[in-house]
C-alpha cells in the first residue's frame, strides 16, 4: 500500500492528457490545493495535508508534528520562495493563482485573505456566480492572460457552480538545449485548447505494433570482404534447418542486397 493514495490518485487522475498536449502540473494541483486547505478544518483539512504532506520543521523532527498552521506556514513560504527564485532567473516563466469569489455566499475572512495574497500571491477577483456566463469569460480571460494566450478558453459556464474558485497556471516558454534533426523533425499538432489546434514542427513519432506470436532471430552477417555487418530480423518460421549463412544469402538476394 503506498503511503499517500489518496496524493496518488490525485495526481494521477489529474495529470492525464486525453492524447493531447493539454495537461495538469505537479506545481498546479499541489499549490491549488495549499490555498484551499488554508480555508478548510477537520477531515477535510487533513486528508488534504496527507497530500500535500508538508515537512515538519527541525524542532518538531523529533515528533513528527506536520499538521500544525505554522509548520504548514513554513513550508508553502519555503516553496514559494523556491519558484520565485526560479521565476527572477527567467522572464519567460510564470507562475499565477487566482482566486474567484461570490462574496454573497462565501464571504473570504481577513485571515485567509491575507493568506491567499501573501503566501500565494493570488489574484482576487469578485465574482457574481449567479451569472455563469459572465463568470466563465472572466475566468477564462484571466487564464487567457496568464499564459499569454495559449490556452484560451478552458472554463465553460456548466463548470462555474461553486461560490469560490481557486485555479493556478503556469506558462513558460523554452527552447530544445539540442533541437530535433531535420529528418526526425515533424509537423505536428499543437492543442491551445479543447479541440483546437494549430501546426508547430515536433518530434516525429512513428506508430508500431508488437505481435508476441511471431518469434525473431537476430543475425549478424558480414558483407564480403569489406567491414559492414548486415543486422537481419528473421522469423523464425522462415529458418527450419538452414544455416544462418543460407538464409542470409536466401534473402539477400530475394532483396537485391548483393
Amino acid at each position: 500500500m503506498p503511503r499517500f493514495p489518496l496524493e496518488n490518485n490525485v495526481f494521477l487522475s489529474l495529470s492525464l492528457s486525453e492524447d493531447t498536449n493539454l495537461g495538469t502540473s505537479p506545481v498546479n494541483v499541489y499549490l491549488a490545493l495549499a490555498a484551499l486547505m488554508y480555508a478548510t478544518k477537520g477531515r477535510t483539512k487533513k486528508e488534504l495535508l496527507d497530500v500535500l504532506h508538508p515537512r515538519p520543521s527541525p524542532a518538531d523532527a523529533q515528533t513528527d508534528i506536520c499538521d500544525d498552521d505554522e509548520t504548514t506556514d513554513k513550508e508553502c513560504d519555503a516553496r514559494m520562495k523556491v519558484y520565485e527564485k526560479v521565476l527572477a532567473l527567467d522572464e519567460h516563466m510564470c507562475i499565477s493563482s487566482g482566486a474567484f469569489v461570490d462574496s454573497r455566499y462565501m464571504p473570504l475572512s481577513e485571515v485567509y485573505e491575507n493568506v491567499l495574497r501573501c503566501t500565494f500571491g493570488t489574484d482576487i477577483v469578485p465574482m457574481d456566480m449567479d451569472k455563469n456566463a459572465d463568470c466563465a469569460a472572466v475566468v477564462n480571460q484571466w487564464i487567457n492572460d496568464k499564459t499569454r494566450g495559449l490556452i484560451t478558453s478552458k472554463t465553460q459556464s456548466d463548470h462555474i457552480s461553486r461560490p469560490l474558485m481557486l485555479i493556478n497556471a503556469v506558462y513558460f516558454e523554452a527552447k530544445w538545449m539540442y533541437p530535433f534533426d531535420p529528418n526526425d523533425t515533424d509537423t505536428g499538432r499543437f492543442y491551445i485548447r479543447d479541440g483546437v489546434h494549430k501546426l508547430v514542427k515536433m518530434m516525429k513519432t512513428e506508430k508500431s505494433y508488437v505481435n508476441r506470436n511471431v518469434k525473431m532471430l537476430l543475425l549478424g552477417c558480414h558483407i564480403g570482404t569489406i567491414m559492414a555487418v548486415c543486422m537481419l530480423y528473421v522469423p523464425t518460421m522462415y529458418i527450419g534447418c538452414l544455416t544462418s549463412k543460407n538464409v542470409f544469402w536466401n534473402i539477400a538476394a530475394k532483396f537485391r542486397l548483393l
